[in-house]
């Protein structure tokens, strides 16, 4: 339990420092495990033989750079033991920098929402994906769908050597081959020939 009058709850701390002895003052290094929390159950064998050894998840928590002063980078890992297994195995990873990292597949019911105006939605059989701008791409059954919002915003296919392959006007509703300034509906330019305009 814990009494104030401040916004300040109770926590726990799981610290650690690199010295071999307890009180010491070693910095910790990159990599370090600063502390694990664990669960493990009561197993049976079936022939009488019971304990309490076998792991079914954890949490970890590692330095995840090199320590300065006020300056502590780290990472969780989270881990579950498979089915016929007694020890665990990673399945998600935070990082220093907020990358998160999932070593299975991943399962979405429902919305996928990003923080900021980026977003990936789905539904039954329909995939978008919005960026901050108004741009967005679906994916449904009936195939692929680009600027699906008809915003004001162009799409490029960039080739090996050739930067506009292809490129949308969208502003024009005109369509470039080789060039990113198509002055007809459909303008191809071939670097050899020159400009053609095929519509």
């Amino acid at each position: 339990a814990h009494g104030t009058t401040d916004a300040v709850g109770p926590y726990l701390v799981l610290g650690k420092s690199g010295h071999a002895d307890l009180g010491g003052e070693t910095a910790v290094v990159d990599d370090e495990l600063l502390g694990a929390i664990r669960w493990v159950g009561m197993d049976d064998d079936g022939a009488g033989n019971k304990d309490m050894v076998s792991r079914a998840a954890e949490i970890k928590a590692f330095v995840d750079g090199t320590p300065g002063s006020n300056d502590m980078p780290g990472r969780l890992v989270f881990y579950t033991t498979a089915d016929g297994q007694a020890y665990t195995t990673e399945r998600l990873r935070i990082d220093s920098a907020g990358l998160s990292t999932f070593a299975g597949a991943v399962t979405i019911d429902g919305d996928l929402t990003f923080t900021g105006a980026q977003t990936i939605t789905t539904s039954a059989g329909d995939l978008s994906i919005k960026a901050a701008a108004g741009s967005s791409v679906r994916f449904n059954t009936a195939g692929v769908i680009i600027n699906s919002l008809q915003a004001d915003l162009d799409t490029t296919i960039k080739g090996d050597d050739v930067t506009y392959l292809f490129h949308v006007d969208a502003s024009e509703d005109r369509v470039g081959i080789g060039l990113s300034d198509p002055d007809t509906l459909l303008h191809v330019w071939n670097a050899t020939a020159g400009s053609v305009s095929a519509v």
